[in-house]
């Protein structure tokens, strides 16, 4: 990464260039770029826009319901046995990352109580306050669509949006994968 800026620096050198670590990815961290977006059309400058991000930063969160560890045990980032026990008992993980730091919240016996489960970390960490939401799927746009319903339903919903999982995040998720990306707004 930092020799990505180096190259930015040195092609652009009348432009400030700053790297924001935001910890986390996929659509917790496009709801973070779009804070950014958001304050450079208000108008503001880059002195004034870091601050507003790195405000935001730990209140994203993203959280997953899987279909199987399998395929985060073979990007090197679930046990073997955790992968094999979820297989086996049909079991559906349910996870999160804040930070930078993925959390075990779970196991579903299925993706619906997976769901619930996800829903419910959302509204503890929200309660009735305004939030924006990104859903994210992997084959499973018909639930993920319902899902925007719901959150438009029962939460004070700023934004919603519905998105496939890009094949690069896919490769450790897997097929099955549905989460919910938020953000107090």
């Amino acid at each position: 990464m930092q020799s990505a800026i180096e190259t930015a620096r040195k092609q652009l050198p009348k432009i400030r260039i700053e790297l924001v670590d935001c910890y986390t990815g996929s659509a917790a961290q496009a709801l973070i770029a779009l804070t950014a977006a958001r304050a450079v059309k208000l108008g503001d400058n880059l002195n004034q826009i870091i601050p507003k991000v790195n405000k935001v930063i730990p209140e994203a969160e993203i959280t997953l319901v899987l279909d199987t560890l399998k395929y985060l045990e073979r990007g090197g980032r679930a046990p073997k046995i955790g992968a094999w026990a979820t297989s086996l008992l049909k079991i559906k993980p349910v996870v999160t990352n804040r930070m930078g730091h993925a959390h075990f919240l779970g196991m579903a016996r299925s993706r619906t109580q997976g769901i619930e489960r996800m829903i419910r970390t959302m509204r503890g960490k929200i309660g009735l306050n305004r939030v924006s939401a990104i859903i994210i799927h992997s084959e499973l746009e018909t639930e993920a669509k319902e899902l925007e319903h719901r959150l438009r339903s029962e939460f004070n919903c700023n934004e919603t949006y519905v998105t496939e999982i890009s094949a690069v995040v896919a490769v450790h998720l897997g097929p099955g994968a549905i989460g919910i990306a938020f953000l107090p707004s």
